[in-house]
Formats: C-alpha cells, sequence, structure tokens
C-alpha cells in the first residue's frame, strides 16, 4: 500500500494542470483583458463549481482505486474487505450528493429563469451575454458646448477690470490648421513663418485666444479674413503684445471694416481709430501697412458684439 501514496501524491499536485487542460482555465480568456462585469464574475464562479466537482469526481475515482487494492490484499488481511467496502460506498454516496445537488440547483434556476423554456449542459445558466463580460467604460462628454465668454463687468476683460485672460500658446502648424478649418488664410510678405523673420507672419507661440477670437470675427462678419501678422519680430512690446501672444493682425477689406466699424468706439489711439467688442477686446485700425490690429486679452467673445 506504501507504494501507492506516491502515485495518488503526484496526482493530487497536477489537479490543477489537468482540471485546466480538460475544463478551461478558471479565469475566463476575456477577463484577462478587461475587467470582469458581471457576466464575467458569474463565469468565474460556474468554472470553481465546475473544477470543484471535478476534483471530487477525481478524488471519487482515487477511492475506489484504493477500495479495489485492499479488496486484492483481502486474502492476506480478512479486515481490508470490510474497509473496502465502506469506502466504495462512502465514494459512491459522496459523487451522488455532489452530482444531485449539482443537477437540482440547476435545473430550478434554469426553470425559474427561462421558464422551463431552455435547457443545455449542467450549469450554462450562470454565464451572461458578451456585453456582461467586461465592465465597459461609458463614454465621456464635456459639461458644457460652446465658447466661453468674458463678461464685461466681472473683472474678466482687459478693458473693464483689468485682468488679462490667458490661454495656451499654440504651434505655428497648429494655428494655421486650425485658421484654415474656419476659413481664414494667412498672408506675408516674405511667403514664411520664421517668428524671428519681421517679412514672416507666424503663429508660434499665439495664445489659443487670439486664434479663436480670429474664427470668432470671420463667423460673425461672414467675411473674407486674412492673417497678415502674428508672433514675429518687428513689433512692439508689452505684456500683451504680438511677441506674447496676444495680438495678431488682419488684412483690410470693405466688409470687414464695416463689421470691426460697428462695435463699441473707444477713443483713438493716436491717429487710430479704436473699438471695443462687449467683452473688452481691443481693434485698432492701423496703417503703414493698412491693418486691424486685435489685442485678445479679455478671452474670447463670439459674437464680438
Amino acid at each position: 500500500m506504501r507504494a501507492i501514496f506516491p502515485f495518488v501524491l503526484a496526482l493530487i499536485l497536477l489537479l490543477p494542470l489537468s482540471a485546466d487542460a480538460q475544463f478551461g482555465p478558471i479565469v475566463p480568456e476575456v477577463c484577462r483583458t478587461c475587467a470582469c462585469g458581471f457576466g464575467g464574475v458569474l463565469a468565474i464562479v460556474q468554472n470553481v463549481v465546475n473544477f470543484m466537482i471535478s476534483i471530487s469526481i477525481i478524488f471519487a475515482t482515487i477511492i475506489m482505486v484504493w477500495a479495489g487494492g485492499l479488496y486484492i490484499l483481502s486474502a492476506a488481511n480478512p479486515e481490508s474487505r470490510s474497509t473496502a467496502n465502506k469506502m466504495l460506498l462512502n465514494a459512491v454516496i459522496g459523487i451522488l450528493i455532489v452530482l444531485s445537488a449539482w443537477l437540482i440547483v440547476d435545473f430550478v434556476m434554469k426553470t425559474l429563469y427561462n421558464n422551463g423554456s431552455e435547457f443545455g449542459p449542467w450549469n450554462s445558466i450562470l454565464l451572461g451575454g458578451v456585453g456582461d463580460s467586461c465592465v465597459v467604460a461609458k463614454p465621456t462628454s464635456p459639461l458644457f458646448s460652446g465658447n466661453i465668454i468674458a463678461v464685461p463687468g466681472q473683472g474678466s476683460g482687459a478693458g473693464v477690470g483689468g485682468d488679462v485672460v490667458t490661454s495656451a500658446s499654440a504651434s505655428h502648424q497648429a494655428g494655421a490648421a486650425k485658421l484654415s478649418a474656419a476659413g481664414i488664410s494667412i498672408s506675408s510678405s516674405g511667403n514664411c513663418a520664421d517668428k524671428r523673420n519681421a517679412r514672416c507672419t507666424s503663429l508660434d507661440g499665439m495664445k489659443e485666444n487670439t486664434v479663436d477670437q480670429a474664427i470668432a470675427v470671420k463667423q460673425a462678419c461672414g467675411c473674407s479674413v486674412v492673417v497678415t501678422g502674428g508672433t514675429e519680430t518687428g513689433h512692439a512690446g508689452g505684456p500683451t503684445s504680438h511677441s506674447a501672444g496676444y495680438k495678431i493682425d488682419l488684412g483690410v477689406n470693405t466688409q470687414l471694416d464695416a463689421y470691426i466699424r460697428s462695435l463699441t468706439p473707444s477713443g483713438a489711439r493716436g491717429s487710430d481709430s479704436r473699438y471695443k467688442d462687449r467683452c473688452g477686446n481691443e481693434y485698432v485700425r492701423e496703417t503703414s501697412p493698412n491693418h486691424w490690429d486685435i489685442t485678445v486679452s479679455a478671452g474670447v467673445c463670439s459674437p464680438p458684439k
């Protein structure tokens, strides 16, 4: 009998591997790539139940084999026959209890859940649908849509409360793509975008609010808009200057002139006419060459009036 013990021990150690090969892994494949949902958790419970039942069948088989060995040796030891009878009886009763409990619970679940209309493999009722196997991330949506508008009198506009509304800076490529998508072109005497060259028109380092305000003007007037000046060198300095990203120059045309002149007049800067939108951004008609100098220090104002 002692020779049987190493075999039994090896069989016990190999049970998880044999069960995995025979009945599949405990954790479903789908739950290895995503967080298990309700169906996935139930699938794991089902696999554990199947695994435990498989182990009980294997142990019952081992006990029966052991009892058979005792029967063989019963001629030399009469007490072995009685022990073998008890082992066989207990193994058979145990496996019947396990399988009966499994079958009864499965039958009741299928009867209540499927109204008795569908019967399949034991325990399959625990499986959820494919969509229940993983926890699916819900799509996110912004809290609101549209533009942020600075309201005069709330300290958010440079012409009202003295504060300057800041925003992130964009690269020339990103700013140019955004303007192009809105139907706004960029022009320079040097046909270039190097901010170190005064003959170029560069958007490198321009505030996103400044780019967005040019688009807001385009949408409001419904006219042609061409950017003729940005963050390139050659402009006057200051905290809200071209180089700081708060200014943008737009080429003049009849429709654009009429629209900007319909904004609120704000005196003059030298001989140049000055206007402000309802948020406090400043529009100055400059010469040499003729263009509109727009300072976007109060945030995006859409529509400007």
